[in-house]
């Protein structure tokens, strides 16, 4: 059996700071990596284990587009590899399943670091909010074997509720995290083992990919920035924060729904792009290279946005309160 290993980040059972998430800080270098890298890891030793025949991990923590050098590939197992020709649409055609490592809750989600693809953009769909583990489920179309991570995700995940589900990091504020087990190597045990189990139960696992009609809905505060961004991808502005679409099924030809989410996430983004701007991520040198000024104003912005409590879905009187902005000025 083949597997991919989806990882993120803000999930990782001991990464407690927001610094060791973002490639400006030396904390990202020193420990992030190496953290994340263990949970990965432990993971793939777990699938391997249990009968697994070739890991594709994917990485999926990194402004946007998943090339920040995230994982220590030095460390991983024999048959276990990070591909670069590889996204979530072709998972039904390269692997028979997939696992979640590092995933963290939803935006709005009062816990550590959460959000959905970006701060400022809530997604719905059957009138349940969705994490960025609903999108990867819904788009991969391959069975769920389980999912590592916040202990507020697995409260949050409503429409994978059976999906096993192994919490590793508890939140205490969206600023501030704490590992589940009290050492890396109860960890590293811990999430081994959860793996074994959930690829020896592959057989009672399934597609979590939405059935029939779909209709997406979408709500960002800066919508009058966004709407032309959004229209042009086939998204109806419903209300002064809020759009819709609908699609015969979540995958197709054309991939109407994907599609939708990857404009809205780009059309949301604008006022935060300099969080990231001219960040040079692929060496530690290159990184901790960013400018002073530059990175003054990117640690603003995560101190600011991490103080922040957004809500779950930003109704019309909410337009233009953009998440973090308010705590700044503050």
């Amino acid at each position: 059996m083949r597997v991919a290993l989806i990882f993120d980040m803000e999930g990782t059972a001991h990464v407690t700071d927001p610094r060791e998430v973002l490639p400006m800080y030396r904390e990202y270098w020193a420990t992030g990596r190496a953290k994340l890298t263990d949970d990965v890891v432990a993971a793939a030793e777990g699938l391997l284990a249990g009968g697994a025949t070739e890991i594709l991990v994917m990485n999926h923590h990194g402004a946007g587009d998943g090339d920040w050098p995230n994982v220590l590939t030095e460390r991983f197992p024999d048959r276990v590899s990070l591909p670069d020709d590889f996204g979530k649409r072709g998972l039904r055609d390269r692997v028979d399943a997939m696992l979640q490592v590092g995933a963290h809750a939803r935006g709005g989600s009062p816990s550590f670091l959460s959000h959905t693809l970006t701060p400022g953009l809530r997604l719905r769909h059957d009138g349940e909010l969705l994490s960025e583990s609903h999108w990867w489920a819904f788009t991969g179309a391959v069975p769920l074997l389980g999912i590592v991570g916040s202990e507020a995700l697995g409260a949050e995940r409503g429409s994978l509720g059976d999906v096993p589900f192994l919490a590793v990091q508890r939140s205490r504020d969206r600023a501030t995290a704490e590992p589940v087990f009290a050492t890396p190597q109860a960890t590293a045990d811990a999430v081994r083992s959860f793996a074994e189990l959930a690829i020896r139960n592959a057989d009672q696992r399934r597609s979590c990919t939405p059935t029939g009609p779909v209709r997406l809905e979408a709500s960002l505060p800066n919508a009058d920035e966004a709407a032309s961004g959004l229209a042009e991808a086939g998204w109806q502005r419903t209300s002064a924060t809020e759009f819709a679409i609908e699609a015969p099924a979540w995958r197709g030809d054309p991939e109407t729904i994907d599609d939708a989410i990857w404009a809205a996430s780009d059309a949301v983004w604008p006022p935060y792009a300099f969080w990231f701007d001219d960040l040079d991520a692929s060496s530690e040198e290159a990184a901790l290279g960013f400018p002073a000024e530059r990175f003054e104003g990117s640690d603003a912005m995560l101190r600011a946005w991490a103080a922040d409590q957004p809500p779950e879905w930003f109704d019309p009187e909410m337009a233009g309160r953009l998440e973090g902005f308010a705590v700044a000025s503050a």
